[in-house]
């Protein structure tokens, strides 16, 4: 799994020999810092963090399936921002936010990739006509949203909303 937060880059795999374990990965050993703070506060991170020079990854820290799941669910949960490059920029400076910017632009051609095209899916239109049936009495299952750009996205809602709210 490759994850981006405001934090750091991470990649984790299931550590072959324990399977209730993963192996967090990173390019930048700030990064495990930040995450070591976040899911062990009080633990010197530098205790826990292996330097792999040799490996894909310069650096490394070992944690519970469980450990590294709860700082997952908890960054989706610390989402409080509306751009996420504007976000690490903040967060994280400009540099990291324009590599991670470069990410985007290369995930970015995925989109116009034939390969790709037939599974492309399109949202249903807005509105409780087009509704399916166990959405009624309720209205629109989607909302477009204008992000700070001035790009409308499709967004899902978390649930139907009632046609009177």
């Amino acid at each position: 799994m490759w994850i981006m937060t405001t934090d750091g880059f991470y990649s984790a795999v299931e550590h072959r020999s324990h399977p209730h374990l993963v192996i967090v990965r990173a390019r930048v050993y700030d990064d495990l810092v930040n995450l070591v703070n976040a899911v062990l506060p009080g633990v010197q991170p530098e205790s826990l963090i292996v330097d792999s020079p040799r490996a894909d990854y310069p650096c490394r820290v070992t944690l519970n399936k469980a450990v590294w799941s709860e700082y997952v669910a908890q960054a989706a949960q610390d989402i409080d921002y509306d751009n996420f490059k504007s976000a690490v920029a903040k967060r994280q400076g400009s540099d990291r936010s324009h590599v991670y910017h470069g990410v985007w632009a290369v995930l970015h051609r995925l989109e116009d990739d034939p390969v790709y095209e037939p599974s492309r899916g399109t949202p249903p239109p807005l509105g409780p006509s087009t509704s399916p049936l166990w959405a009624e009495p309720f209205g629109p299952s989607y909302d477009d949203e204008e992000d700070s750009y001035g790009s409308l996205h499709r967004v899902p809602l978390s649930r139907p909303l009632p046609l009177d709210a």
